[in-house]
């Protein structure tokens, strides 16, 4: 079953009025596993840690911006700070340095992520280039520039990957309309850098909250106010898009993940039957005090910010969680839903679908990764962004899994 969806022009950018479908439901089998680990559940094992509080500059990050592992087995690392890009065996031992700081070819500065072309080379992404790398001669890793798209990217978003398609690189943007966020598309790069199209990401409710909060300063800008958009444990909507230019997208609240087309179609509906789960009351409680004191140390009245939730304008911290964290879709087009880890716990639990919707397994990692970046996925391997809790300080995880179904 096909539904198709109703696009409208914003701004002259396509963004798609999603029409749920009824059917194309992925297996239903209930999210939290028993006391013992079920057959369809992998456990991974940590291979490496990149990065550290002090020792080696090599293994010293500053702000992880994006993640990738290449053809070769070369872990990069895109670091915010100073635009520096690395390159780690699967030791987690530094090879070399991908490109430098600066203006010309090869160069790059805000740096925004990476990703991995369908020809294996590395793709590293800035606010003002695009620069494709392969392996010189003799060399383990990607460090010669081959390709270059110029020009920046009208509000690049930095919260999702952008993706080297098959017949163009998608790079992930938004609409930016009263100092707030009002929906969300990529733009459709060709060869030579000119955007030859947009696709738009499904439309869903409260766009404005998933920036920064803001409050006006004077008629030119404003102020932004972290960690106030959205409440604790609030549900997020999350998306990715494949190689062809299809959209998953989540609104975290209930298990379901639609899909569509380029050009607005929904293809698939991916649902698992999930009972909701209580916020343990401990984590609620001090989450909503620590909350409060973000509130209270506004420095102007609530109602002259802009970019909050409903929730959290009221300061109401939601008493379940959410059914999905985020989606993320793999180098073979497969899904990966992250779902709430359990209880007492530090470690990232997937939910693994293939290409056409249908369940895989679930996976768990020893480690707590972030949201953003997000991780890199392939094959049997994951790579991620941890941060030590007291120190904030990022460190790269490189984590293997024994078997996968469907590889």
């Amino acid at each position: 079953m096909r539904t198709t969806g109703h696009v409208r022009r914003h701004a002259k950018l396509r963004r798609v009025a999603l029409v749920l479908a009824s059917g194309l439901l992925a297996s239903c089998e209930p999210l939290r596993p028993p006391a013992s680990v079920p057959s369809d559940t992998v456990e991974a094992v940590r291979v490496s840690r990149i990065g550290r509080l002090d020792g080696a500059s090599d293994q010293v990050l500053g702000r992880v911006a994006g993640v990738a592992l290449g053809p070769g087995g070369a872990v990069y690392v895109a670091d915010a700070i100073g635009s520096t890009v690395r390159a780690y065996d699967a030791a987690g031992d530094l090879v070399g340095t991908v490109g430098v700081e600066g203006d010309g070819p090869g160069e790059f500065r805000a740096l925004l992520g990476l990703d991995i072309d369908p020809s294996g080379r590395l793709v590293v992404r800035g606010a003002f280039r695009v620069s494709f790398f392969e392996p010189s001669a003799e060399s383990a890793f990607a460090d010669s520039v081959v390709r270059t798209l110029t020009g920046g990217t009208p509000n690049p978003d930095r919260d999702v990957r952008a993706r080297a398609g098959h017949s163009g690189f998608y790079s992930p943007s938004f609409v930016w309309e009263g100092f707030q966020r009002r929906g969300y598309f990529y733009l459709v790069h060709d060869s030579t850098g000119t955007v030859t199209d947009t696709i738009g990401v499904p439309d869903f409710p409260d766009p404005e909250s998933t920036g920064f909060a803001n409050y006006p300063i004077n008629e030119r800008g404003g102020a932004n106010v972290p960690g106030i958009n959205r409440v604790p444990f609030e549900p997020r909507p999350s998306w990715d898009i494949t190689r062809r230019g299809e959209v998953w997208l989540s609104q975290g609240e209930r298990y379901e993940i639609v899909a569509v087309g380029p050009g607005g179609d929904t293809i698939a509906v991916v649902r698992r039957s999930v009972p909701p789960e209580s916020v343990p009351p401990d984590e609620r409680r001090d989450s909503a005090e620590a909350f409060q004191a973000r509130l209270d140390s506004v420095p102007v009245p609530l109602d002259r910010v802009r970019g909050m939730s409903p929730m959290a304008r009221r300061g109401e911290l939601p008493a379940t969680l959410p059914a999905i964290v985020s989606v993320h879709l793999d180098q073979r087009d497969r899904l990966w839903v992250r779902r709430w880890p359990r209880a007492d716990t530090s470690e990232t639990v997937f939910d693994v679908f293939d290409s056409s919707g249908a369940f895989l397994q679930t996976v768990r990692l020893p480690g707590s990764l972030l949201r953003t970046p997000p991780p890199w996925i392939d094959g049997e391997t994951i790579v991620g962004v941890e941060q030590d809790p007291t120190t904030g300080v990022h460190s790269v995880g490189t984590f293997r899994l024994p078997s996968t179904p469907g590889s």
